[in-house]
Order: C-alpha cells, then structure tokens, then sequence
C-alpha cells in the first residue's frame, strides 16, 4: 500500500505541473488566436528529438464526430494487428484518457515519467524562447507523441483539439488527413462564419497528402476543396465515394451496411445516433485509402474495428433504478439539434427530465431553446469545470420560459438525485450541454471519483 500511495503522490504532483499551465480548455478568458503559437510546439518537439515525425499518422479534424471516428481508425488499425497510439481531448474522468495505446490508457507511472523528462525543456522555452509559455495542452501532445515512439507504435491517430490550422497538433506529416462535419462553434477564437470554421479545420491538409471529407455546408466544401487543391491534396469526398444504411437500433448497437466504391461493410456499431453511420463511413474510406498505400488492412478487419469501438459520454446509455437516462456531450447548437432529433425519433419516453449545464462561451439561447423542442422538465446544475456557468446564469437565459418546471441544484450530483426524484420508470432522464457535466453524472452513476486538478 505504501508503495501505491508514494506512486499516486507521484502522479498527482506530475499532473498538478501539467494542469498548471496556462490551460486554454479550462480558463476562464477563452484566448484569441494571437495566444497560440505552433513555432512553440515545433521548437519544444525538436528539443525533444522530433518523435512525431517518426510514427505513421492518421491525422483527424472537425467539428462533431472527430473523436469517435479517430477512436474507429484506432480500433480498425488495432483489428488489421497493428499497435496503435491514440491522441484524443477533452478527457470524461482523467487526463490519461487522451493517451492510449491499443485502448490501454497511459499508466500513472509512464505519465510522471514524461512529465519529468520533458518539464525542464518547457521551462527552458518559457524562459528562454520568444514564444512564451509552454500550454497544458501542447505539453499533454509532446508526452503523446513521445510515449506513442517510446512504446514502438505502427501507427498513432491524432485527434486535433481546436480548430487545425494553429493546432498544436498540426505539426505532423499525416499518411491520411480526415475532416469530419464541420459547424459553427468556438466563434471567438475560430470565426463566427463556416468560411472561417472551414479555414481552420483545412489547415490540417499536407502537400500532397490525401484528405477524406464528410459532406459539408457549400461554403466550407469550397474553402476544404481549394485549399487541397493548392496543396495538391487528392480529396476524397464521402458523398462521392459512400452511402450508409442504418437497418436496425437496439439499445447499446445500431446495425446497418456502409458502401463504399470498393466494398459493402455489414456493420455493428456500438455508438448510438444516426450520425456515428457518417463517422464509420468516414474510418471505412480512411482505412481503403491507407489500404492503396501498402498498409495491410482487410474489408473483416474494418467490419471488427468499428464493433469493437468505445467511446463514452455520447449518446451514452444507463439504466439505474428503473430510470432510463442518456447522456450525450453535445454543447454546440449543431450537435444539439442531432441530439433532440435522436431522441425524438429513436426514443420512447411520457416526458423528458433534463439535467443541464454549459460552460462560458457556448451559445446557451440558442442551444435552450432547441432542447425546448423536448418539452422538459429542467434541471439546472453547475459542473466543477472552471469554466462552468452558474446555475443562476442559465436561470437568466431561460427563465422567460414561464410554463417550464425549472429548478436549480447546486451539484451535479444533487441534480442527478433530484432527476430521479422526479422522474419515473416511463420517462426519459437527459443528461447535456457539456462534456463535464456528462463526467460528472457518469461519476455520480457509477461511484467514481474523480481526479482533482489545481485550477
């Protein structure tokens, strides 16, 4: 036991040095674009050897779906017997959730370890260089990165966090780059117009690199089209190259076919919501084009990977108590709108309970009043993310609706506990607006703890 409590004093002294950098997730004053800097994480992966160079990757921006299609990618390449990195944010209930190799998380021990090898290179630039600190996010890559080489990895799929262009991930030199569906959100710091959006998600796209794009608005298929176009990029657009069939939901699998131009995929696909079909099809046509480029990945390989798939916190199901609840950490007013069309269509309910919370930034006049489309009784709750907004905040914005059951409960916890409270056996529990909260009801469901951060 002693031994496992120095290891945890370890862990969390190396995790307090990472979450207490300037952490652009979690602050409170969301910054512009002017803060973000890749000359930073190029000179911090050189002092590092560059290890990102040294891995086959799979490159993956957008703006819903991103992560669940590089998790499918991850899982296919895992299936055709490759061993896999793989780089995802946010994180549900701890910052090792992001680093991952063949789905094992990065062990506590492993993590510190990088922490103390790369920390005296982030204090020499902060100190030293004319880019200024290094960020929690940018140290959290480099230790991917660095793990990813250090475990002989065949491949490593790189989730970029936000937007693309100045993403401290885009510093690879990807076998693949893939964009999923792009939406308005992050308007501050990405453009409040899907020209702007489109721009950014697009400066992922390599010279000469082939890109995989979901269908998208015209305006952002025609930035994505000529900025491959100036990069010789060969685009492969998934209205041309496939088509999804969804012929059955169950409550934890949806089955139904993906034809590409080169196969028909027979799927099980244990995410639920129509639209994690476009993301399979999106891991499909990804998998072919890495195929044609002398990666050996078969059509059953492809058909296994996706079913095998695991990626909490969306459209996730619990049944406790005889309460049906969902949770899904949709937060934009894109992401929202599939949401409320997947309940209505796909679930049986008498009334909706709603368990809300959203963090500063997001656009919660918009996103509240598509939810009114569920007719709900509103529970409002405030998540431990420092940038969560107060119970009394989104009381502001929605009180107005002056027929609504509102209250407001100052824990997730009590909210989860009052939903129940309220609710019975023929209603629907809904969980939303953030990923945090989405966390912090899971936590709540399954009596886990949660990991504590300085900030």
């Amino acid at each position: 036991m002693e031994t496992n409590s120095k290891e945890e004093s370890i862990y969390q002294k190396s995790l307090d040095l990472v979450m207490g950098l300037a952490d652009f997730e979690r602050d409170k004053t969301f910054p512009g674009h002017s803060s973000f800097h890749i000359e930073r994480m190029e000179l911090l992966l050189r002092k590092l050897g560059n290890p990102h160079r040294k891995v086959p990757t799979i490159h993956v921006a957008g703006t819903k779906g991103k992560g669940s299609t590089s998790a499918m990618i991850s899982q296919i390449l895992v299936h055709s017997g490759y061993k896999v990195g793989l780089y995802t944010s946010p994180h549900l209930h701890t910052v090792r959730e992001r680093i991952k190799v063949n789905s094992e998380l990065i062990t506590e021990k492993s993590f510190s370890s990088l922490v103390n090898e790369i920390y005296p290179y982030a204090n020499w630039i902060k100190d030293e260089s004319e880019f200024g600190p290094i960020t929690t996010f940018e140290i959290l890559t480099a230790m991917s990165f660095l793990h990813f080489y250090a475990q002989k990895v065949d491949f490593q799929v790189v989730e970029v966090g936000l937007g693309g262009r100045l993403d401290s991930t885009n510093v690879v030199f990807p076998e693949v780059s893939v964009i999923t569906s792009l939406s308005i959100d992050h308007e501050a710091v990405l453009g409040s117009d899907i020209k702007s959006i489109a721009k950014e998600k697009a400066g992922i796209i390599k010279k000469n690199t082939p890109v995989v794009v979901a269908p998208q608005d015209p305006e952002a298929k025609k930035v994505i089209y000529d900025i491959s176009k100036q990069n010789m990029s060969d685009l492969y657009s998934l209205e041309e190259m496939a088509s999804w069939n969804i012929l059955n939901i169950e409550p934890d699998m949806q089955h139904g076919e993906i034809f590409t131009n080169q196969n028909v995929y027979e799927i099980k696909l244990p995410l639920l919501g129509s639209y994690q079909f476009e993301n399979a099809a999106l891991a499909c046509v990804a998998s072919e084009i890495l195929n044609k480029k002398g990666f050996e990945i078969s059509k059953q390989s492809i058909i296994s990977g996706i079913s095998t798939v695991n990626w909490p916190g969306r459209m996730q199901e619990f049944f406790i108590k005889n309460n049906q609840i969902l949770v899904d950490g949709a937060h934009n007013l894109y992401s929202i709108q599939h949401l409320v069309k997947e309940v209505k269509e796909n679930y049986c309910y008498k009334k909706v309970v709603l368990i809300f919370g959203a963090l500063k930034g997001h656009n919660v006049d918009k996103i509240t009043e598509e939810l009114m489309k569920l007719d709900p009784i509103f529970i409002i709750s405030s998540s431990r993310h420092p940038r969560a907004l107060s119970n009394n905040e989104i009381f502001e914005k929605i009180h107005k609706y002056k027929d609504k059951q509102i209250f407001k409960e100052k824990s997730v916890s009590m909210a989860v506990n009052k939903a129940i409270q309220v609710s019975n056996s023929d209603d629907l529990i809904l969980g939303t607006g953030s990923l945090s909260i989405v966390a912090e009801i899971i936590e709540e469901l399954k009596g886990m703890r949660s990991e504590k951060y300085i900030i």
